[in-house]
Order: C-alpha cells, then sequence, then structure tokens
C-alpha cells in the first residue's frame, strides 16, 4: 500500500507556470494507491477557471473526493483524496482558523480536515488530510481539534 501527500499549490511550478499535467507526471511515478492533495483549486480566476479535481481524476484514472474549504464565486479550493479503491464514507470537519492573515484579508482563510473511509486489501483504513495555517496559534488549535476527530474515529 502507498500513499501520497502533496501541496499542489493549485499547479503552480517553482517556474510560475500552473500546469496540473505536471503534477500528474509526478504522482505517476509515485503511483501511490491512495494520494492526498492540499490547496487544489476548483474554478477560481487565478488558475484559468480549471477544475483541477476532475481533471487529476481524469488524468490519473482514480475517484476524486474534494473538500472546498474557501469559496470564491463559483469555485473554491481545499483538499483533495484521489483513489481506485472502494470509498465507504467522508466526512469534512472545520478547523480554526481565525488569525492567518486577518489583517490583510476581511475573512480568514478557512481550513479543514478531510477524511475518506477506504476498502483496502487489508480493511478499511481511515485517511486524513488538512493544509495547516501559517499562523503559529492557529496550527496549535488546529492540531488539538484534528487530534480530537481522529481519537473518536472507530
Amino acid at each position: 500500500m502507498r500513499l501520497v501527500t502533496y501541496n499542489i499549490r493549485g499547479g503552480l511550478g517553482m517556474d510560475g507556470v500552473r500546469s496540473t499535467s505536471r503534477i500528474v507526471e509526478v504522482l505517476k511515478k509515485i503511483d501511490a494507491d491512495i494520494i492526498c492533495l492540499q490547496e487544489v483549486h476548483q474554478r477560481l480566476p487565478w488558475s484559468g477557471m480549471r477544475d483541477q479535481p476532475g481533471h487529476l481524476s481524469r488524468l490519473l484514472g482514480k475517484r476524486v473526493l474534494f473538500q472546498a474549504n474557501y469559496g470564491y464565486g463559483l469555485g473554491g479550493f481545499g483538499n483533495a483524496i484521489l483513489t481506485a479503491l472502494p470509498i465507504a464514507a467522508t466526512q469534512s470537519y472545520r478547523l480554526p482558523n481565525r488569525r492567518e492573515r486577518s489583517k490583510i484579508l476581511r475573512l480568514p482563510e478557512k481550513r479543514g480536515l478531510f477524511q475518506a473511509d477506504i476498502e483496502t486489501p487489508g480493511g478499511r483504513l481511515s485517511v486524513f488530510t488538512t493544509h495547516w495555517s501559517l499562523h503559529a496559534d492557529d496550527r496549535m488549535e488546529m492540531a488539538v481539534e484534528a487530534a480530537l476527530w481522529i481519537q473518536s474515529v472507530k
């Protein structure tokens, strides 16, 4: 069983070029059974109105589960989980994040913890993905909340 987590930065490479196809090339080489992604864009103006979750799903041949934590117009961004394995259930949790960029944004960037219960050959596996705040105090609060949610999974 291989699992990977990857902050794709909305597909934006270090060279300033936005390309989900390049993300797919990297992920195909890793050949993970379960892929957890952060900073996934869906129909956002600054990423060309592309449906990154759908595009990644098609190119990788895996189902995608998307957690939009921050909405903007018709789009949003957040976390995603991709897998070809059967999905038994999903759950989305909001995490505290009131301090991050509070001086420059009217509304703080929302963060979440995303859970997928996946049927594997070895039994059901609960997979969690999140994207931590840039603010240290928010990260500590988020970690406490995430730990409580994860501990409650049976």
